[in-house]
């Protein structure tokens, strides 16, 4: 958090249900032709907790925004992702909470393995 906070990228709190908090790609799940759609995922986007943090320069004060959206939300995911205000971009995000019983996705179920 401390490294986001030092690269004044904005803090953001998001949630989602696990139902719809993995990626799934568009062929997968729609059937899109992917040279039309290259790209293309359907879930990545996730509900914000609040407006991002701009201007956020604690990270007490950024931990305690995530434990109320967890607190709200405890049978959701909750990630926090940094974004860079002049570029538009996001630029890191990473998970906070998983709820009881959602277990971590097998790396051979993963879309991206490495």
């Amino acid at each position: 958090m401390q490294y986001l906070l030092r690269n004044k990228w904005a803090p953001c709190v998001e949630f989602e249900f696990p139902a719809n908090s993995y990626a799934v790609s568009s062929t997968q799940e729609y059937g899109c032709d992917s040279r039309s759609a290259s790209g293309f995922y359907a879930n990545r986007y996730w509900s914000m907790w609040k407006l991002p943090m701009y201007g956020a320069t604690d990270a007490d004060m950024v931990l305690a925004e995530c434990k109320k959206c967890i607190k709200a939300f405890p049978n959701a995911f909750v990630r926090l992702a940094g974004f860079n205000s002049l570029r538009q971009v996001q630029c890191v995000s990473f998970l906070v909470h998983r709820p009881a019983g959602s277990e971590a996705m097998a790396v051979n179920q993963r879309q991206v393995q490495g």
